[in-house]
């Protein structure tokens, strides 16, 4: 493809010349910079909108994170970072709050019935017939789209909600 642009000749062309002649090799040619203005954050961070509740809230993976007065009702971007997210109004930084992932969510208890199921948010679940009466632990993954269930701290299986 490079040779084509290059060093081919073009019929079409003034001068026979390749196409790439054409543009650079022209004197009265003008370089002008595109004037754009690129907002990187929406390419390299993970975007989210939410609406501000009438106590000046919003709620971002189960916290809660106050906004300046006088956004109620309207609708934020929340972008967030490594450490921190950041909330705007119509592309205008309105405020930025340091932000965890809580790494260890609570893990809930339930016992194996004498079937080999568990039951946790009304469903049931089938985990081993050979397993009943024992103990195991429950915890969400993946945004609630999973559960790891856990025998006395080893990961015995991982089941969709």
């Amino acid at each position: 493809m490079e040779w084509y642009n290059t060093e081919k000749p073009h019929r079409s062309m003034p001068g026979n010349n390749p196409p790439i002649k054409r543009y650079f090799d022209t004197e009265d040619r003008f370089f002008r910079p595109l004037q754009a203005n690129v907002n990187w954050n929406r390419w390299l961070h993970e975007i989210e909108q939410r609406k501000v509740n009438k106590y000046n809230e919003i709620h971002y993976k189960s916290q809660k994170f106050h906004v300046p007065p006088g956004y109620s009702g309207t609708r934020v971007e929340v972008i967030e970072y490594e450490d921190k997210i950041e909330l705007y109004y119509r592309d205008q930084l309105i405020m930025t709050h340091s932000y965890n992932v809580p790494i260890n969510q609570k893990k809930k208890i339930r016992k194996i019935t004498h079937n080999g199921t568990i039951k946790y948010k009304g469903k049931l679940y089938t985990i081993d017939y050979k397993l009943s009466g024992k103990t195991v632990e429950v915890q969400e993954i993946n945004d609630g789209k999973n559960i790891l269930v856990y025998l006395k701290g080893v990961p015995l299986k991982t089941l969709d909600l």
